[in-house]
């Protein structure tokens, strides 16, 4: 049933986690680099600097948000997509449940939310 698709804006809310978790990677590699090396654009660098600081937030939050969305994302569009996946039977509660489990442990959610887009784009498409 490849290729059908399904029209639900929660597929770009799961899809938001993996991106925001890549640049909450890039930014936190950036921080550590220019903490280690001592200096900024402005000059020296330390953790309690406001540009630290700053990237540091801009990069965390946007993932927070992600983080937390996910599970009610995961449930809103299983619903759409249980109609029209064909071969694939998702189980509604169990994926929303594991999807809770990223608030709680580090990395499930963006392994989880990559893992749910790949299972969705194979059966039931974009």
């Amino acid at each position: 049933m490849t290729g059908s698709g399904t029209r639900t804006r929660w597929v770009y809310a799961i899809a938001a986690v993996p991106v925001t978790f890549a640049l909450l990677a890039v930014a936190g590699t950036a921080v550590a680099a220019t903490v280690l090396s001592g200096t900024t654009a402005f000059g020296t660098a330390a953790l309690d600097d406001p540009v630290v600081g700053t990237a540091v937030a801009l990069a965390i939050v946007p993932n927070l948000v992600a983080v937390v969305v996910l599970p009610y994302a995961v449930y809103r569009d299983l619903g759409s997509v249980r109609d029209v996946a064909g071969d694939w039977s998702p189980d509604r509660s169990l994926h929303t449940l594991i999807a809770v489990m990223g608030l709680f442990v580090p990395f499930v959610s963006p392994g989880y939310a990559t893992y749910y887009l790949v299972k969705r784009r194979r059966h039931v498409g974009v």
